[in-house]
């Protein structure tokens, strides 16, 4: 089995590129992934949530839905955060800085703290903000925390940070997608811990087959491999792999 923990409907690209459902099972199907989590953003969260719904009818046995949140969308975003809930059945939240007019704890942490009461894990693109995502996870330490792109796709130093954190916090993991030094996927698995981290793509506009090589090259043993691919997003978000 093997799970992809971050997958777009609709991308955060420069082009803001939207993925039909048959696109993102074909790129699956291609890589040799069973599931992906979907997820859309750069709409206003209603139609974002929509999108996701629809492709997710489209492939119930292979899409997962997580809702979308942006608070810069006005008051109702809890209204329309449990109406994801009720008509999608969502696994989760992603909540994306970059889409944010400003990112700050004012701003997040009234989201953050409506997704911890209904008890949904948090997949965050945190845009690299190490101290906001530590005062966060410190705060709210009953969500459970997906922390994208190793919290950053290109610094070594904040990705080693982010691994300590996912160290020193039981409900802190990090996902693998779109990382731009592969040999520290390997190193967070290795300091985080094998139950720590989880794959992601950041697919399909990225091939999943990419991300899932930058996994198999990391050496790791038969267990180690299925947790990071399988069993520990499974078990956030509380899907039965058999």
């Amino acid at each position: 089995m093997i799970i992809d923990c971050h997958v777009h409907v609709k991308g955060g690209d420069r082009f803001r590129r939207e993925f039909s459902p048959e696109l993102i099972v074909r790129r699956m199907d291609e890589a040799g992934i069973d599931k992906s989590i979907v997820f859309s953003i750069c709409l206003p969260t209603p139609e974002a949530n929509d999108l996701t719904r629809r492709a997710v009818e489209r492939f119930p046995d292979r899409l997962i839905p997580f809702a979308h949140i942006n608070p810069d969308d006005g008051p109702l975003w809890p209204v329309w955060l449990e109406h994801a809930r009720e008509q999608m059945d969502v696994r989760g939240v992603k909540l994306h800085f970059g889409v944010l007019q400003e990112v700050s704890r004012e701003v997040v942490e009234p989201v953050v703290a409506k997704i911890e009461e209904a008890k949904l894990p948090i997949l965050v693109d945190c845009k690299e903000q190490y101290d906001l995502m530590c005062d966060l996870t410190e705060r709210h330490d009953d969500a459970t925390w997906i922390i994208a792109h190793l919290g950053s796709p290109r610094n070594e130093v904040l990705m080693d940070r982010f691994a300590a954190l996912a160290r020193e916090r039981a409900q802190v993991f990090l996902d693998s997608s779109f990382c731009h030094c592969p040999w520290k996927i390997a190193d967070a698995i290795r300091w985080a811990g094998h139950e720590k981290v989880v794959f992601g793509s950041d697919g399909p506009l990225i091939h999943p087959a990419i991300e899932l090589a930058k996994i198999d090259v990391c050496g790791l043993a038969p267990h180690e491999r299925e947790n990071v691919l399988a069993n520990n997003i499974a078990r956030i978000i509380g899907l039965d792999v058999g």
